[in-house]
């Protein structure tokens, strides 16, 4: 799959203001488009899912998001098509959820997949190949490191 960085993207919103941002993108089987967000003053992310054709962009807010985010910075989004997971990469930790659970409102607490590490390191993305295995780039000791499990 494959997971897309826009660097200072133009938002055009209907009343006319011009909204200037970096976004983060990744892409499900059906090539949706996911990108999240962190709620100020709060612990909370939300998730949204559109889609992008040459001559419309359309995003939507989906019901569910996180109360929890993982970490403080919002480093990158992946999507994992093996097990139609979604993955929000922070600073030293990963958390996913599932697509299907989280696009139908059904994700219960109990579907958040969340690990923390202590590896001192900046996960900056999380990408997958077609068969499910992972490679997460680090930086601060910059590697690409293969996973087991995700």
């Amino acid at each position: 799959m494959v997971n897309t960085i826009l660097k200072e993207a133009d938002l055009f919103c209907p009343n006319s203001v011009r909204i200037n941002f970096t976004i983060y993108l990744t892409f499900d089987k059906q090539g949706k488009a996911y990108f999240s967000s962190y709620v100020g003053g709060s612990r909370a992310m939300k998730i949204y899912q559109g889609t992008i054709a040459p001559k419309k962009v359309h995003f939507r807010l989906l019901y569910q998001g996180l109360r929890q985010r993982p970490g403080e910075k919002n480093q990158s989004i992946g999507y994992n098509a093996a097990n139609n997971r979604l993955y929000f990469i922070s600073d030293d930790s990963i958390s996913s959820v599932s697509v299907s659970k989280l696009v139908s409102g059904k994700l219960k607490p109990g579907n958040v997949h969340s690990s923390v590490f202590s590896s001192k390191r900046e996960f900056e993305g999380l990408a997958f190949s077609k068969n499910g295995q992972g490679y997460l780039l680090t930086n601060r000791g910059d590697e690409l490191l293969s996973t087991n499990g995700l």
